[in-house]
């Protein structure tokens, strides 16, 4: 099976001419021999000298968009550089850079393209883009790699500026913020790759929720985000979103609840059981009423403190006193004999 030119250059089938050349450039210098030692570097350089060397040429191009790699061996054709297919990746890499004309000095011709001491590429500031990420390539005079442009300085790598910060609500239940519970979330985000590109990938972030937090807490992952041009990576910061409750309603710590008692409790006292926001059933006692509705606080019954652990808010109770719908004859003359 033949070589995936477009995946060596890091470019879509789509890509244009100019972003083929870039692409090219990019990866050229960060593969050449003379700079890269590392194993591998060599045959890397030669499939990306290749494929620019198809990608580059519109009849070669169209063969291979039809046929692949195996295409153009079989079937050859003129042009290029220097007919049929599989010229010496040196000699692309310095008519690309150098235009095919002098100022290669060192071993001259065909020899090490960085050139040697007194010669060099004779390339500029303009052939290397910031986003490249190989800016202090630029010129390679007085310093880099031997043999530069005279009297040209090293150009630096400008550094990354910061990502900013993508914000994204995390809806909890007031469950889980009295309780605490893990959260995964699966975000997208475009990320380089290898060849100096991007993709689209996902990932798994775990929010671990804390006992007591309120809603605007926020958890950044830093450099969990989209990666853009000339920028670090976007941080992630999730916001804790508090989804209504339809029987509780919290106030900072405490916790407020509504409750009805029958006329009898209020009356005379009693007890209620609550079902509570961990699952568990809390018996509350009620003092005699002496009016049709009062405010209870139970201390230490709210919601976890997160900041100081082991201690919690308070509970209030709203009682409401219900009055029964119907009585009988009977039982309103007995009432009535009560009062």
């Amino acid at each position: 099976m033949g070589r995936d030119f477009y995946g060596i250059l890091g470019v879509p089938k789509s890509a244009s001419d100019s972003e083929i050349k870039k692409a090219y450039r990019k990866q050229a210098l960060k593969y050449h021999p003379d700079k890269n030692q590392e194993a591998g570097a060599d045959a890397k350089f030669k499939d990306i000298n290749a494929a620019y060397e198809c990608l580059s040429d519109q009849k070669k191009k169209s063969t291979y968009d039809q046929f692949g790699e195996e295409g153009l061996k079989e079937g050859g054709g003129g042009g290029g550089f220097g007919g049929g297919f599989g010229g010496d990746p040196n000699e692309i890499f310095r008519m690309f850079f150098g235009g095919g004309g002098g100022g290669m000095g060192g071993r001259g011709g065909r020899g090490n393209p960085f050139g040697g001491r007194g010669g060099g590429m004779n390339f500029g500031m303009d052939d290397l883009d910031d986003d490249d990420g190989f800016a202090s390539f630029g010129g390679f005079g007085g310093g880099g790699f031997p043999g530069g442009c005279p009297g040209r300085q090293r150009r630096r790598p400008e550094p990354l500026k910061p990502g900013a910060n993508l914000e994204v609500d995390l809806k909890c239940s007031l469950e889980d913020l009295y309780t605490g519970a893990t959260k995964r979330m699966k975000i997208g985000r475009k990320r380089r790759n290898q060849m100096g590109g991007y993709i689209t990938d996902s990932k798994v972030l775990t929010v671990d929720l804390k006992r007591g937090w309120k809603e605007g807490t926020k958890i950044t992952f830093n450099k969990e985000g989209d990666e853009k041009p000339g920028y670090e990576a976007e941080n992630i910061v999730f916001i804790i979103k508090q989804k209504p409750h339809d029987s509780w309603e919290r106030d900072g710590n405490n916790l407020k609840k509504k409750i009805d008692v029958p006329l009898k409790t209020g009356i005379l006292g009693g007890s209620v059981d609550l079902k509570l926001l961990d699952g568990k059933t809390e018996t509350i006692e009620i003092s005699r009423m002496e009016k049709g509705n009062t405010e209870l606080t139970i201390i230490d019954k709210g919601m976890p403190i997160s900041k100081k652990p082991g201690t919690f808010g308070h509970m209030i109770l709203t009682i409401k006193t219900t009055f029964p719908q119907k009585l009988a004859p009977a039982d309103r003359q007995r009432l009535a004999d009560l009062l």
